[in-house]
């Protein structure tokens, strides 16, 4: 990836990040299923997809920074095993 474009990454992921940490991001969590809504409480929802995304932010920045190959790979995994945790622990821990 080029430098440019990690920064607009670096900058969106820590924007949405912070947006949902505060509780202004409902529009980025707003969903048409009923069925979603009434199983998943939304506040906590938004809480750990905004930790989700400053780490996501955070991990890009690294690897923005070191630019080597390992560290690019170590990169991949981290980003899998952020997102995979997030959703994790929404299924699990964020039901109403």
């Amino acid at each position: 990836m080029g430098r440019s474009f990690d920064v607009i990454v670096i900058a969106g992921s820590l924007l949405v990040g912070i947006l949902l940490l505060t509780g202004n991001g409902d529009f980025l969590m707003k969903t048409k299923n009923t069925n979603v809504k009434s199983i998943y409480d939304e506040k906590k929802m938004q809480k750990v997809f905004g930790i989700c995304f400053l780490i996501a932010g955070a991990i890009t920045a690294v690897d923005t920074i070191a630019a080597n190959p390992l560290v690019t790979k170590i990169y991949l995994a981290a980003l899998v095993l952020d997102f995979a945790i997030s959703f994790t622990y929404v299924s699990k821990k964020c039901k109403k």
